[in-house]
């Protein structure tokens, strides 16, 4: 069978994304603690405890209330446990959710979750077509579904709130964005290839039938 034998695709860097964020977030917020100043273990013994929920939610909202020149920020959800939000321009068609996991150790779980393309025809050539493109990306990983109108697939990953502290607050919201755009470009630049060879559309913010797609990935596996 034919292999995917592109380039290796890169976005825009982690720090340049860093540097926006500092830009953004009040001076309070982004000098409130030295660096390495995240806290102390946790009841689980190695676990360090990271920024509760309320503060992750801010951030979040002083980010989307900002805007960004790359992309276009509506939010779906802002409740006192769940945060949601799409980053969408041309190229891209992106969910940021941040939610509670654990209340009882303070812990949420953050995932970048785009959308490559949806309606293809589904199998096993497909699925292995995505899931051996990993080599080519830094960081995150493939995902899919099998729906009633054909297979949708896109690029994700998630962090714990562990990574997410007042001393690193400007560097891991950067990295969230970073992962933003390196992650909608993986799931476009595979859309692109795939697309002929399989049918499909790709997934876009302009498009209504996109939206159940994308979301068919963040929820578990039914």
């Amino acid at each position: 069978m034919q292999r995917l034998r592109g380039r290796r695709v890169r976005g825009r860097s982690v720090t340049s994304s860093g540097h926006l964020v500092s830009s953004i977030l009040p001076e309070p917020h982004a000098a409130r603690a030295t660096r390495g100043d995240c806290g102390q273990a946790s009841t689980g013994g190695w676990l360090v405890p990271g920024l509760p929920f309320p503060r992750i939610r801010e951030t979040l909202n002083l980010l989307a209330g900002e805007g960004s020149p790359y992309y276009a920020i509506q939010k779906v959800i802002d409740e006192d446990d769940t945060w949601l939000a799409t980053f969408s321009s041309e190229s891209l068609y992106v969910i940021v959710q941040a939610a509670i996991a654990a209340p009882e150790l303070d812990r949420s779980l953050i995932d970048v979750h785009a959308g490559g393309a949806y309606a293809m025809h589904a199998s096993g050539e497909l699925f292995e077509a995505i899931s051996i493109a990993t080599w080519r990306f830094d960081y995150g990983g493939p995902w899919a579904r099998v729906r009633a109108d054909g297979a949708t697939f896109g690029w994700r990953s998630r962090l714990p709130s562990e990574m997410f502290c007042e001393a690193n607050v400007s560097d891991a919201f950067g990295f969230v964005l970073g992962m933003v755009d390196a992650f909608g470009m993986a799931a476009g630049t595979l859309a692109e290839e795939l697309i002929p060879r399989f049918g499909g559309k790709p997934s876009r913010s302009d498009d209504p039938q996109a939206w159940p797609a994308l979301m068919s990935g963040l929820l578990p596996p039914q």
